[in-house]
């Protein structure tokens, strides 16, 4: 249990610190890291926002699913197998949410833009 526990909290830990360079604008367009849609890549305009909007969301997500990891570690009677899919559900729910909520927020930049 100690090795999944580990495996999750650094797992979260490590997805909260590939956020940072994003929200701070650190990341230039490129093909591989950042929130790399077609509308990004095509548009600088439209990269940095997204992907400091991206970056700070996916910093929340590694901190919930760091917190998940943590807590649930804690709980008495919580099998490993029941701990595995709770951390893989906390951590894919906030993956979804970030990828999700990303997407609303380019939708809103490329509207302002063109509105």
């Amino acid at each position: 249990m100690e090795i999944l526990r580990i495996l999750f909290i650094v797992s979260g830990a490590l997805m909260a610190l590939l956020g940072v360079p994003m929200a701070i604008g650190r990341v230039k367009p490129n093909v591989l890291y950042g929130f790399r849609v077609r509308a990004t890549l095509d548009d600088p305009e439209l990269w940095y926002p997204a992907n400091r909007y991206a970056g700070r969301r996916l910093i929340e997500a590694g901190i919930v699913s760091t917190l998940a990891a943590v807590i649930l570690a804690f709980l008495p009677d919580l099998s490993e197998d029941a701990y595995v899919w709770a951390c893989t559900g906390v951590m894919l729910t906030a993956l979804a949410l970030v990828v999700v909520r990303s997407f609303r927020y380019l939708r809103r930049l490329r509207a302002a833009r063109d509105g």
